[in-house]
């Protein structure tokens, strides 16, 4: 694959209308100018790995998210529509939220559309944000996410302490009702490491979830900004 500048890297697996599987890569970019960052999602699709390089070489995205919009995450379902979970932010939800709308298919997938996408209520207390960052086609139907909670414990001499913990829940698309959040993961879980600054250290970011066989699971993410980790839980979405 081409070296690409950006962050939050996440790629799925779709199904287009043919009902061809294919490749959906996405990526944060942001962009700096007096002093303010800004940044998009930039999501590249492909039917196979050679043709995902070619369109990510070429600077050809198919679809861009909202403005300052990072932890936009797709599904195919079984009926050939497309479930979405975004994380609008701003004075109308406060600090980052997460949001859903079902799409009749992958062409629908615009930033028109994702900025529609209704705000699951009752998920954040004042103070704290998150965002789905994987999403797995659960059994009976519903949706089961892999995602991060945060939240800023205090601030010191200007710098405020940050920390991020592992989460899940599960979604019904039917109801639009979401689970009680679950932490999975605390930066304790993990041996000690290096950090990309001292308000860093207590962040775990969530980066994908595999299910295991034997009712656990085995859970992959970012430590401290510096580095990853990887430890075997029990399934989260098996009660």
């Amino acid at each position: 694959m081409p070296n690409l500048e950006g962050e939050d890297p996440s790629i799925t697996k779709i199904k287009n209308k043919e009902g061809k599987e294919e490749l959906v890569f996405g990526v944060v970019k942001a962009t700096y100018k007096d002093g303010r960052a800004d940044w998009k999602t930039y999501f590249y699709q492909g039917e196979n790995l050679e043709e995902l390089k070619k369109f990510i070489s070429e600077e050809t995205p198919f679809a861009i998210g909202p403005d300052r919009m990072k932890d936009i995450r797709i599904i195919s379902l079984p009926d050939g529509r497309m479930g979405v979970f975004t994380r609008p932010q701003g004075e109308a939800v406060g600090s980052g939220r997460i949001g859903f709308i079902l799409l009749d298919s992958i062409d629908d997938f615009n930033e028109e559309n994702i900025s529609k996408a209704k705000v699951i209520e009752g998920q954040f207390i004042e103070g704290e944000w998150g965002g789905v960052n994987e999403i797995h086609l659960l059994e009976d139907g519903r949706l089961g996410v892999l995602g991060h909670i945060a939240r800023i414990p205090e601030e010191k001499d200007g710098n405020k302490f940050r920390e991020y913990y592992s989460m899940t829940f599960t979604f019904d698309i039917g109801s639009g009702e979401a689970s009680p959040i679950k932490i999975i993961a605390t930066r304790d879980n993990f041996p000690t490491g290096e950090a990309k600054s001292p308000f860093l250290e207590n962040v775990v970011f969530s980066g994908g979830l595999t299910i295991n066989n034997n009712g656990t699971a085995t859970l992959y993410v970012g430590l401290s900004d510096k580095e990853a980790g990887i430890m075997t839980i029990k399934n989260p979405f098996a009660d």
